[in-house]
């Protein structure tokens, strides 16, 4: 067991693409985010992107958001992993943490239905969440 309190950088890049066609653009404003354990720091791609830090407490890292659409569409929620992470008191060793979609119906009959020519490993299979947003 490893000591991972007090990180300066464990969290997250939360994106969201539309299905357009055979496009995918960014959609992140098209949705409203609310962070309601987390803060978010911004992102490099602000059409695509929100990037978000983790709180700690008790011993524990947590997060949670509520993702509203604003419009209806179809859409694709994509986490990945933190990597690099560091103490504050340790800048110099850094881990990765494996972050993945569990316990629930990540909805993959959807990209089946919208694009087909699509395939996704077991990797990207962890990291994926499709929903259609409907009025």
């Amino acid at each position: 067991m490893i000591d991972y309190s007090n990180t300066s950088n464990l969290g997250n890049v939360i994106t969201i693409l539309k299905f357009s066609g055979n496009e995918t653009p960014g959609a992140i404003n098209d949705f409203n985010l609310n962070i309601l354990n987390g803060s978010k720091v911004g992102a490099i791609d602000q059409v695509s992107e929100e990037e978000v830090l983790f709180s700690e407490q008790d011993n524990s890292y947590m997060f949670l958001i509520s993702a509203i659409p604003k419009d209806t569409g179809r859409y694709v929620i994509t986490i990945g992993d933190a990597a690099n992470v560091y103490r504050k008191n340790d800048q110099c060793t850094k881990a990765n943490f494996a972050i993945n979609f569990s316990q629930t119906d990540q909805h993959f009959y959807l990209l089946n239905k919208w694009r087909p020519d699509l395939t996704l490993d077991n990797n990207g299979r962890r990291h994926v969440y499709f929903l259609k947003s409907i009025e």
